[in-house]
Order: C-alpha cells, then sequence, then structure tokens
C-alpha cells in the first residue's frame, strides 16, 4: 500500500491530486459529479493516453467537467486540446501564447501560474456542484479507473486530497 499525505486545501472541497492506488475491485456508475484538471505543454503522445482516460472515468460518473490548461505547445498538443474541447461542451481549455518575457519564469512559477489559471476557472459558480477535483498528471501512460473510483467512495478513509507516492 502506497503512503498518503492529507492536506486541507480549500474548504468543503475535495482536491484529489492524481492518482492513489489502494484497492483493487470494480465499480459501476458512481453518482457523483468530478472535475479533472491538468495543466500541460507539448504533451505528445500522452494526448491520446489522457483523452482515453478521462472519457473512461467520466462514463462512470454522473457529470464531469474537464478543465485543462496549455501553452506554446509546438507538438500538435494544442491543435488537439482544441479538436477535443470543440466536441465535448463539458472540457474548457484554457489556452495562451506567452510572450517571450513571460515565458522567462521558472519552471516551478511557470507551472504555479498555470494551475492557478485552473483554479481560477473551477472557483467559479457553475463548479459549486462538483466535489470531487482530480488534479491529473496529464502525460501519464495509464490511470487505473477501477482504483480511482474506489479511492473516490472509500469510507475507510477521511482525506481532502491525496497523491500516488512514486517510490
Amino acid at each position: 500500500m502506497n503512503p498518503i499525505i492529507f492536506i486541507d486545501i480549500r474548504k468543503n472541497k475535495i482536491y484529489f491530486c492524481f492518482v492513489v492506488f489502494f484497492f483493487f475491485h470494480f465499480i459501476s456508475g458512481f453518482a457523483i459529479n468530478i472535475i479533472i484538471c491538468g495543466v500541460g505543454k507539448n504533451l505528445g503522445k500522452g494526448c491520446d493516453t489522457t483523452k482515453i482516460s478521462c472519457k473512461n472515468l467520466c462514463e462512470r460518473v454522473e457529470d464531469y467537467r474537464i478543465v485543462i490548461y496549455e501553452n506554446n505547445s509546438t507538438d500538435g498538443t494544442k491543435e488537439f486540446l482544441k479538436a477535443w474541447a470543440a466536441e465535448d461542451n463539458r472540457f474548457v481549455l484554457i489556452c495562451e501564447d506567452l510572450l517571450q518575457e513571460e515565458l522567462a519564469l521558472d519552471r516551478v512559477s511557470m507551472i504555479a501560474r498555470a494551475r492557478n489559471k485552473v483554479l481560477d476557472e473551477i472557483m467559479k459558480p457553475q463548479y459549486e456542484e462538483f466535489p470531487i477535483v482530480i488534479m491529473a498528471d496529464l502525460d501519464m501512460q495509464y490511470w487505473d479507473v477501477e482504483e480511482i473510483l474506489c479511492t473516490i467512495n472509500s469510507k475507510e478513509y477521511v482525506w481532502d486530497a491525496m497523491y500516488r507516492d512514486w517510490e
């Protein structure tokens, strides 16, 4: 079993910082609403896997929203995400082409800036009915949907945020 860190990030809301693996069992549909969030640039082959994983997870919940931030991709990521957003009206794409001086920030600052853009979006009133927020690593090659749902549904653990220890 992987260790879990609990963090109180947002009052009365839950953040699930992708991905925790606890249990192995099959769960059918859930009467719960989720938001899948992520930030990315030049995701490459991860785009296809992310879309498939999101779709598999979203098919198992009552309702969902997807909010992704992208900036300055040069490998087709931007076009892929725009096409995905065009085919799914529950997908919000925040897309920016930053100026060179904006890109001069260090990597951590750029990631924080992108994450804050996503947080600004999901803090809007239209997301109040979505108690589970999954901050996903968009270039991961595999999401275990069953285990994500087991974790969300677990009565054994009280949590506000989780992440997987990759050791």
